[in-house]
């Protein structure tokens, strides 16, 4: 499609929505007479008569809101600003949660889920292992310090390729300049 120039029109800010139940409002309803003779009915005056508006403000800096049209206590209709939703910067959230995780000093893994997944794995060689917390403990512990040094590898192999994103190759290639076996499954 070729490109055209455009005229810009002049706005006072924001979409203006002049509109009662999908039929557009005339114009001297909206602006008031203008110069020379616009036929507007009697009766379409009235069926497009200017209704009292209470506009709740939105918080202050807030960036502009949808209105929603709902009937007051005296029959008018009313317009009220729904505040947007707060949406943060992208990488926000995976900074704060990597704040939270060096300041906990937690687990990473549930508790429960990786004992269940410990005793799943240990089943395949012998049924009814038991197990001491402090040995569970220490068997998470391992696993998630290995998993966090893979990653972190992983995630400098990945800026070297100038992506900041991390791919299975990039895994496999930690892996391999490591000397561990590759697991095909």
């Amino acid at each position: 499609m070729a490109r055209t120039k455009h005229t810009s029109r002049k706005s006072i800010g924001g979409k203006q929505n002049h509109s009662l139940g999908g039929k557009t409002l005339p114009y001297s309803v909206i602006h008031g007479d203008r110069p020379g003779p616009v036929p507007v009915s009697s009766s379409a005056m009235q069926k497009y008569k200017k209704v009292p508006l209470a506009v709740k403000s939105a918080r202050v800096g807030a960036h502009k809101s949808t209105t929603k049209r709902t009937r007051g206590t005296n029959g008018a209709y009313m317009k009220f600003q729904q505040p947007r939703k707060f949406r943060a910067p992208n990488g926000t959230v995976a900074l704060r949660e990597i704040r939270h995780h060096q300041a906990n000093g937690g687990r990473l893994i549930p508790k429960g889920p990786f004992q269940r997944l410990v005793r799943e794995c240990t089943a395949e060689f012998k049924n009814d292992i038991r197990f001491r917390p402090e040995a569970l403990e220490a068997i998470q512990l391992a696993a998630e310090a290995y998993s966090v040094d893979l990653l972190e590898q992983a995630q400098l192999a990945a800026l070297h390729a100038k992506r900041t994103t991390i791919k299975p190759a990039d895994l496999a290639l930690v892996r391999r300049l490591r000397g561990e076996a590759l697991f095909d499954d």
